[in-house]
C-alpha cells in the first residue's frame, strides 16, 4: 500500500495503550527528468552570391521523430535580414519523421556597393531541447558590385559655430564616431548607418574647443 505524499502522526499501541504521537513526513520518489533532444546546428554551403548563388544552414536533431520539433535561433551579421537576403524567422520546425530542417539564404541583389558580408546563426538553451555538438553557423554573403572605398572620415566646416562629418565607406554598414580633445581621451559621438555608402553629420562646436574624430566600423 503506498501512502499519500504529506504529514502523518504515528502512535505505536502496546495493549491499546498509545504511545506519544510523531508527527512523520511523506515525500514521493522525484520523476526521473525526461531525455530530451540535442539539436546541432551546421551548413554544408556557406557562401552566397547577389549574383544567385544561395546558401543554407540545417538543423539535426537526436532521438525519436514522432513529433515535429520547433528550433528557435539567434540571426546576426553585418549582413541585413530582409535587406541584404530575403527575409527568414527566427525559428525553424523539423517535420515529423525527419531528423533534419534545412533553411536557405537567398541574397538580394541591389546595386549598392556594400563588399563582403557575414551572417551569423546560433541556437542556444531550450526547455524542449538540448543544443548539441555546433551551435553556430557563419555565412558569407558576396557583393557582385565594385569594391567599396576604404571607410575615411573628413571634417568641414560649414560656418555658424558648425562642422560636419563627412563618413565614405561600404554601404548599409553601422559606423561608429568618437571624439576627442586631446587624442589620448576618447568620447562615444555618435553611431550611423551608412546607408548608400556616404554620409554626413552636423554638430555644433563648444566653445572653440579643439575636436578631433575618429570612425570605425561596427563588427
Amino acid at each position: 500500500m503506498k501512502a499519500l505524499a504529506g504529514y502523518y502522526i504515528l502512535f505505536a499501541l502496546v495493549d491499546d495503550v498509545p504511545s506519544v504521537g510523531r508527527i512523520v513526513r511523506v515525500t514521493p520518489v522525484p520523476a526521473a527528468r525526461p531525455s530530451w533532444p540535442t539539436v546541432s546546428l551546421g551548413t554544408s554551403d556557406n557562401a552566397a552570391g547577389e549574383a544567385g548563388d544561395t546558401a543554407s544552414f540545417t538543423f539535426t536533431r537526436s532521438g525519436t521523430t514522432n513529433a515535429p520539433l520547433l528550433v528557435s535561433y539567434a540571426i546576426g551579421g553585418t549582413a541585413v535580414n530582409g535587406s541584404d537576403y530575403n527575409a527568414i524567422s527566427n525559428f525553424a520546425v523539423i517535420p515529423i519523421g525527419a531528423l533534419s530542417a534545412t533553411v536557405a539564404v537567398s541574397p538580394v541583389d541591389d546595386s549598392l556597393s556594400e563588399g563582403s558580408e557575414t551572417i551569423w546563426i546560433s541556437i542556444g538553451d531550450a526547455s524542449h531541447y538540448s543544443p548539441g555538438a555546433g551551435t553556430n553557423a557563419l555565412l558569407t554573403l558576396a557583393d557582385n558590385e565594385v569594391m567599396p572605398p576604404a571607410l575615411t572620415l573628413g571634417l568641414t566646416l560649414p560656418g555658424n559655430g558648425q562642422y560636419a562629418l563627412n563618413v565614405s565607406g561600404a554601404a548599409s554598414r553601422v559606423v561608429e564616431i568618437e571624439s576627442s580633445s586631446d587624442l589620448t581621451n576618447w568620447q562615444p559621438l555618435t553611431t550611423m548607418i551608412n546607408a548608400s555608402g556616404t554620409n554626413r553629420f552636423y554638430e555644433t562646436i563648444a566653445n572653440n574647443s579643439p575636436l578631433f574624430f575618429r570612425a570605425r566600423q561596427a563588427p
